[in-house]
């Protein structure tokens, strides 16, 4: 498995946070996989490093959990 470099990473902390925008509420992996272009393993794959580096959190068994957590003042991210 080829790790996710930091700009796909980033776009798909973007992506959560458009979705999440647009509709009012957290997206699915499914949704986030759409809006990236990439399959949902794949999307999963970027959701548990991010979750890894202390960048997103949700709570597992829980639909629409998904929540970016902000980098620490000055915008050094973790």
């Amino acid at each position: 498995m080829r790790k996710a470099t930091p700009a796909k990473l980033d776009a798909t902390i973007e992506a959560i946070r458009r979705l999440s925008k647009a509709s009012g509420y957290p997206p699915t992996i499914r949704e986030v996989a759409d809006a990236l272009g990439i399959g949902s393993t794949t999307a999963y794959s970027r959701l548990l490093a991010l979750r890894f580096m202390g960048r997103l959190t949700w709570v597992d068994g829980s639909g629409r959990t998904l929540r970016v957590i902000r980098p620490p003042e000055g915008g050094a991210k973790p």
